[in-house]
């Protein structure tokens, strides 16, 4: 009897506990992100003053003065590692010390961290150590999506079901007591980690889409631990609430989520927020410029929450206006990497200006350059100016004019082009800057509003660090003609010939070489599904919105490798064949099932499944079967012209594919039609990545 006492105590004691007192509570939820390293107010070489974490505690110990320090809830939603000299001391220069950031994040008394991808981009070594300290002072590192590599649960069953706590690799949530009111803090980086780093950084992990795992987690964070209140940090963009954008789901996370209060975003550098009836976005931009702030209030009766109000803002912090017993207390460390940061490496021996680099050849560029050439071994080199506007005066260089000049801790990575796609890349790289109508600026710019600053400035229409030119070679850029023409490779360096045909090492970054930027894959597409769509629908390598006549239709020297169409048909009164080669364009590695007509016309390429209509187009190890009165297959084109076949591609006359075959490398990539499974409704490249799958409502 005394046992069963005992036990009626401690669920009535629980009971207690998850009851809150009637009344009305205020919570104030700060929240900081994309800080960069700027945990000083003082830069290292002319001692003036710059927003920093110093700053932003003196308007966080204001709040916690004003409506007091238990009703306060500070969060930071990642990218904290990256970004000034600070941050490369403490990761890669004194790795024996404390690293300084858990030290600030406990002084500030921050309540949890969201992983950001550049946190990632130091490497296991440092986001583990750094992580293991935050731990130790009580500070999560949330990353709900980083999934380890051994979690039993597939991506596709994750989808469905979600994953288990314990098959994270970081914390996924945290749960505070503020005001007589539970809060559970739930944190997750950016999804899109591949696009831009390697995968030996981030060995053992991988990371999945916040859809629909956010709301797969909260719901189980609800079930058990009762909150609330319930904050959602995440290391992704604002996005455009459409679901467009892999790394920026903010928005749409605000327009799906149910049974949360806060989400808080990040990355995309720009001041926001955004409100619905029962849920406030916050993104405070970068580099300690401003702090969210969130306000909840609450009505309680009968121990139950009964009404909930919500608002958000951007308070900008005050450079002048710092913490100062902060500032003495870390002052030591902030000499340390001062001394660091004037050790001298070298000289210059004229001015160097990073602008210079958006107008043709520049001493900055060609710096860049020298190094990629010099340290690979490889034949070209391609590389973007990372600083937007410096200049680095000749003289002595000491170690922070290298921040100056490469801001960035990318690895140096070799991959290998053909001539054909260097120059088909350059070609996308020079439409990102150089406009189509020279006749107005020879520049993409605009004039529109900077949401940092809330003024109106002309800026570059795309991101200027993806402004990649090359060296090793020697190439002109024509202005004046339109995007697939503009650049003329005529030779190597040294003189000898450019052979579009032959390989080549290029060099390059590791955010490029992940696909960062999206220059690699211009003009191709790559390990995709088009599924059941309808021909005049389809999608076209040069943006022409106006005219589709397949499927997947190629022009210029686009290209489309290991793809598979199935089950698609055509409208016949706007449309030609489900696939269609156009001028150099080249089709590698396809398979292509069951997308044929039942009909005839006179003109034979009209309904044949794969239309070349250039005799300088490839189709190379393409398999087309599955046909229905197939009309001269792959071979017709205008005037009977017959297109080039390499690599034993499948001449379709001659062989009678049964429906849903699967032949040629494309069986490597599609499982699923290799082993004769009915047709999913998504299909997964062996290769990893995005997941492509146009689908029946696919319209670009």
């Amino acid at each position: 009897m005394r046992r069963i006492s005992i036990l009626f105590l401690i669920v009535v004691s629980a009971l207690a506990c998850n009851k809150i007192k009637d009344g009305d509570y205020t919570l104030h939820v700060l929240t900081t992100n994309d800080v960069h390293g700027t945990w000083f107010d003082s830069t290292y070489t002319d001692g003036n003053q710059k927003k920093s974490l110093m700053a932003i505690s003196q308007v966080v110990n204001r709040f916690r003065d004003s409506v007091g320090a238990e009703n306060v809830i500070l969060i930071d939603a990642g990218d904290c590692l990256q970004g000034d000299n600070a941050p490369y001391y403490f990761n890669y220069v004194d790795t024996v010390s404390p690293h300084l950031f858990p030290r600030l994040l406990e002084y500030m008394k921050y309540d949890a961290v969201a992983v950001g991808n550049h946190d990632i981009e130091t490497g296991h070594d440092v986001f583990d150590r750094v992580a293991a300290q935050m731990a130790e002072k009580g500070i999560p590192f949330l990353g709900g999506n980083a999934i380890k590599d051994s979690c039993p649960v597939s991506e596709e069953d994750g989808e469905k079901t979600g994953y288990s706590f314990e098959d994270r690799y970081f914390p996924v949530y945290k749960i505070v007591e503020r005001g007589g009111l539970k809060v559970a803090i739930l944190g997750y980086s950016n999804p899109n980690m591949k696009a831009w780093l390697d995968e030996s950084v981030f060995s053992g992990i991988h990371f999945v889409s916040l859809i629909p795992l956010v709301q797969q987690d909260v719901d189980k964070v609800i079930q058990k631990e009762k909150p609330q209140v319930v904050i959602v940090a995440i290391h992704s963009g604002t996005g455009d609430g459409k679901g467009s954008s892999y790394e920026s789901q903010g928005l749409d996370l605000l327009n799906s989520l149910t049974g949360v209060d806060f989400v808080v975003c990040s990355h995309d550098h720009r001041p926001y927020t955004a409100q619905t009836d029962s849920i406030c976005l916050i993104n405070s931009g970068s580099h300690s410029k401003n702090v969210g702030h969130g306000t909840i209030t609450l009505k309680v009766k009968k121990g139950k929450v009964v009404e909930k109000k919500v608002s958000a803002e951007n308070i900008e912090s005050d450079l002048t206006d710092v913490d100062t017993v902060m500032r003495n207390m870390f002052h030591p460390e902030f000499l340390k990497v001062k001394q660091f940061t004037l050790t001298e490496v070298g000289t210059l021996d004229k001015d160097m200006a990073t602008r210079d680099s958006y107008r043709g050849m520049s001493y900055y560029m060609n710096l860049i350059h020298t190094v990629g050439l010099a340290s690979s071994g490889a034949d070209i080199s391609i590389a973007a100016p990372l600083t937007y506007n410096k200049t680095i005066k000749a003289g002595s260089l000491v170690y922070n004019d290298l921040f100056t000049i490469y801001p960035f801790e990318n690895q140096m990575f070799v991959i290998t082009m053909s001539g054909r796609e260097l120059k088909d890349y350059l070609e996308a790289s020079y439409d990102k800057w150089v406009a189509a109508d020279s006749t107005s600026h020879l520049l993409k710019i605009q004039l529109r509003e900077d949401p940092r600053n809330n003024q109106e400035v002309w800026s570059f229409v795309n991101r200027s660090y993806n402004f990649d030119s090359a060296a090793g070679i020697y190439y002109t850029v024509d202005v004046t003609v339109p995007k697939g023409e503009r650049v003329r490779i005529l030779s190597m360096a040294d003189g000898s010939a450019f052979d579009m045909d032959k390989t080549y090492k290029v060099a390059m970054t590791s955010y490029r070489a992940s696909g960062g930027g999206g220059l690699l894959d211009a003009g191709r597409v790559t390990h995709t599904v088009f599924r059941k769509c309808t021909v005049g629908s389809g999608e076209s390598s040069d943006g022409n919105q106006a005219y589709r006549p397949a499927v997947l239709w190629l022009k210029g020297t686009a290209s489309a490798e290991n793809c598979l169409l199935v089950d698609n048909t055509q409208n016949k009164s706007k449309a030609l064949s489900p696939v269609r080669l156009d001028a150099s364009s080249v089709m590698r590695n396809c398979t292509i099932v069951d997308s044929g007509l039942g009909t005839t016309n006179s003109y034979c390429a009209v309904f044949a499944p794969l239309y070349i209509g250039s005799q300088t187009a490839t189709a190379q190890n393409v398999v087309v079967g599955g046909v229905t009165n197939l009309i001269a297959g792959a071979r017709c084109g205008p005037a009977g012209k017959v297109s080039r076949f390499l690599n034993g591609a499948v001449d379709v006359e001659s062989l009678g594919f049964p429906a849903g075959t699967i032949a040629g490398s494309a069986a490597a990539f599609f499982p699923h039609y290799a082993d004769d499974v009915p047709y999913a409704v998504k299909y997964r490249p062996k290769s990893g990545g995005p997941l492509y799958d146009k689908g029946a409502d696919y319209a670009p």
